[in-house]
C-alpha cells in the first residue's frame, strides 16, 4: 500500500506537470486546500483548456488501473502458495516500475529547482504541505495563550480620536493596470480625481513601490494581519493579529468580506476573521457565478458607538477569476481584440467605483479617521487561469496598489506622521507590513508585538528597496525590472 500511495502521488505531480506546463509546489497543494468547491471549478474552467481537461481524466484511467492491478497482485502473492522466490522478484518488478516512474517525476523537480532556487522535488512539496497545514492547526491551537500574551504600555499615547479606521483589502489587482499608476486606460478615474484634488476634507496618498509578499490570498492576508512578515523569521503557530491587538484595546471590529468564508480547512485567515466582534461573509453566488463586490455597501454597520473606536476590515472579491464575473454589464468600458485584458480592466475599474462609494458612505456616516486599501496580490491577466500561480511568477503577481487617506482631525493631531508617509512614496513597502503600520496609524503602537522597524510611518522604517522581499523571503524586490526610482 506504500508503493500505491506513493505512485498515486507521482502520478498526480506528473500530471500537474503535463496539463499546467510547471512542476506543483506545496504552495499549489495547499491553495487547493484552501479553497471551495465553487472556486476549484472556476479554476479549472480558466486554469485549462478542454484538451487539457480531457487529458487529466485519461491519466486518472492509468492510475486506477495501475491502483487496482498493485492491489489485485499483492494480494494474490500472499494469498497463493506460490514460492517465496518467484513472489519476490514479482514484488521487485511492481517496485521497479514504480521507482522508475517515481523519479521521472523527481527528475522534473529537480530541474524546476535548479531555475527556481527552492525545493520543488515531490517529496520536498510534500513534506512543506505537511509542515505548513500543520502550522495552521497549532495557530488556531494557540489563539487563546497568544492573546493573553498581548500587553500595552499605559505610558504611550493613544488614538487622536476616537473614530473609525477601515482597511479595504483588494483581490488580484496589478498597480500596472491602474490609470493611478500611469496605465494607459482611464481604469481608476474616481482614485486619480481624489489624489489631484484632495478635497473631502481628506488627504490620500499612494505608493509607488508596493508588493505583496506572495501570489496567494492565504498567506499574504494572514502575513499582512499578523505580526509573521518575511524579515522576522516569526512563527506563524504563534502569531498575532491585527484584530487581536483592537479587540484588547477595546475597539470594536468588523470583518466584513465578499469572498467565501469556506474552504476544505480551517486557515489562519479563517480564524483571524472568526475573531473580529461582527462577522459578515457577503458574497452570493448569482446569474451564473457572479458576485458583486458592491454589495457590501449594504452590509456595512448601521450604528457604531461614537465612544469606542473601530477597527473595520473588508475584503474585496476585486479581480478574482473570472474577470468578467466581478463587475456588472454597465461597467463594460473596455472591449477588443484582447478580451481577457479588457475584462480585467473592467474589474479593475468597477473596484475603483466600488473603493469611492465605500469612502463615501463612511465619510459621510461615521468618524472616518483613516482609510486604506491594498491589494492582497497582483496578477498577470495575460496567463488567465495562472495569473498569480508561483509556477508561472512574473512581478505582475506581486506588484499591488497601495492608497491610504487621513480625515483633518487625524491630521491635525498627527500630522507627523502623515508627513513622513508622504515623503515615503517611493520606497518599497511589503503588504506583510501592513500589521505594524496599522498599530502605528490606529495608536497601538505600544502593543508588545508592534516593531517601529516595519512600520512605514516610523522615522525607524529599515525596510528599503535593496532588502525588500517578496514569494515570502524568496526573492528581492530589487530584481523587478518595473522598480521605479525612490526620487521624483
Amino acid at each position: 500500500m506504500l508503493y500505491l500511495g506513493a505512485y498515486f502521488y507521482a502520478m498526480f505531480f506528473y500530471g500537474y506537470y503535463l496539463a499546467n506546463g510547471g512542476v506543483l509546489e506545496g504552495d499549489i497543494i495547499l491553495a487547493i486546500a484552501q479553497t471551495n468547491i465553487r472556486e476549484a471549478l472556476t479554476y479549472l474552467e480558466t486554469a485549462f483548456s478542454g484538451w487539457q481537461i480531457t487529458l487529466l481524466a485519461a491519466l486518472s484511467l492509468p492510475v486506477l488501473f495501475w491502483g487496482w492491478f498493485s492491489f489485485r497482485a499483492f494480494h494474490r502473492l500472499h494469498s497463493l502458495e506460490m514460492p517465496s522466490e518467484k513472489a519476490a522478484v514479482i514484488e521487485r518488478a511492481l517496485a521497479g516500475i514504480f521507482i522508475v516512474f517515481f523519479m521521472f517525476v523527481q527528475a522534473q523537480g529537480m530541474l524546476a529547482q535548479s531555475s527556481k532556487g527552492y525545493g520543488c522535488q515531490a517529496k520536498q512539496v510534500l513534506a512543506f504541505s505537511v509542515y505548513m497545514l500543520r502550522s495552521y492547526g497549532n495557530f488556531e491551537k494557540n489563539r487563546a495563550e497568544i492573546i493573553s500574551s498581548i500587553r500595552f504600555d499605559e505610558t504611550a499615547a493613544e488614538a487622536p480620536e476616537k473614530g473609525v479606521y477601515a482597511l479595504i483589502i483588494g483581490e488580484s489587482a496589478n498597480r500596472d493596470h491602474w490609470s493611478l499608476y500611469g496605465y494607459q486606460y482611464d481604469t481608476t478615474p474616481l482614485m486619480n480625481r481624489r489624489i489631484a484634488r484632495q478635497d473631502d476634507g481628506y488627504r490620500f496618498i499612494y505608493f509607488r513601490n508596493a508588493y505583496s509578499s506572495f501570489t496567494h490570498t492565504v498567506e499574504s492576508v494572514t502575513n499582512a494581519l499578523t505580526n509573521v512578515n518575511q524579515y522576522n523569521g516569526e512563527d506563524l503557530s504563534r502569531a498575532v493579529s491585527l484584530i487581536d491587538i483592537a479587540n484588547k484595546a477595546g475597539f470594536d471590529t468588523y470583518w466584513i468580506s465578499n469572498q467565501s468564508g469556506d474552504s476544505m480547512i480551517v486557515t489562519p485567515l479563517t480564524a483571524i476573521s472568526m475573531s473580529a466582534g461582527s462577522i459578515k461573509f457577503v458574497s452570493e453566488s448569482r446569474n451564473g457565478g457572479k458576485i458583486f463586490d458592491l454589495d457590501i455597501l449594504d452590509n456595512l454597520p448601521q450604528r457604531l458607538n461614537p465612544d469606542r473606536n473601530s477597527l473595520i476590515v473588508i475584503h474585496l472579491m476585486g479581480s478574482h477569476t473570472k474577470y468578467r464575473d466581478r463587475y456588472p454589464q454597465e461597467f463594460s468600458k473596455f472591449s477588443g481584440a484582447e478580451d481577457i485584458i479588457n475584462e480585467y480592466d473592467n474589474s479593475i475599474g468597477y473596484t475603483d467605483y466600488v473603493i469611492d462609494r465605500l469612502f463615501r458612505h463612511l465619510s459621510e456616516n461615521t468618524n472616518l479617521m483613516f482609510i486604506g486599501y491594498v491589494s492582497d496580490h497582483g496578477a498577470d491577466p495575460s496567463q488567465m487561469g495562472n495569473d498569480h500561480n508561483t509556477t508561472h511568477f512574473v512581478f505582475d503577481m506581486v506588484r499591488v496598489p497601495f492608497v491610504i487617506g487621513f480625515s483633518e482631525k487625524y491630521l491635525k493631531a498627527r500630522g507627523d506622521l502623515v508627513n513622513t508617509l508622504s515623503a515615503r512614496t517611493h520606497e518599497c513597502f511589503t503588504n506583510d507590513l501592513i500589521f505594524d503600520l496599522m498599530l502605528g496609524i490606529t495608536g497601538l503602537s505600544s502593543a508588545n508585538y508592534y516593531r517601529k522597524s516595519y512600520d512605514l510611518s516610523s522615522e525607524s522604517y529599515s525596510v528599503n528597496c535593496g532588502n525588500a522581499l517578496t514569494l515570502l523571503g524568496a526573492k528581492p524586490v530589487s530584481e523587478d525590472p518595473g522598480l521605479t526610482g525612490n526620487t521624483e
